[in-house]
């Protein structure tokens, strides 16, 4: 399989402190921004990946393992 960067945006239960932030880099997302889209909290991600679900399966635990929750996907 060919890896690629994977491009999504995921939404989150709330927005990290900055402490959370240096966490969240500290956890493997360094590859993300944070910030408010629509009034929604989101992590916007540029993975590299062999698959999107690969892509957003890592992200997804990299951001949970800071105590933040992942509501859904945008497409």
């Amino acid at each position: 399989m060919t890896v690629a960067i994977r491009t999504f945006t995921l939404v989150l239960d709330r927005s990290p402190t900055d402490d959370e932030i240096d966490a969240l880099f500290t956890a493997g997302c360094d590859d993300a921004a944070f910030g408010v889209d629509g009034g929604l909290p989101v992590a916007e991600f540029d993975r590299e990946a062999a698959t999107i679900a690969d892509a957003i399966a890592t992200a997804v635990r990299a951001v949970e393992s800071v105590g933040l929750t992942v509501l859904r996907l945008i497409d």
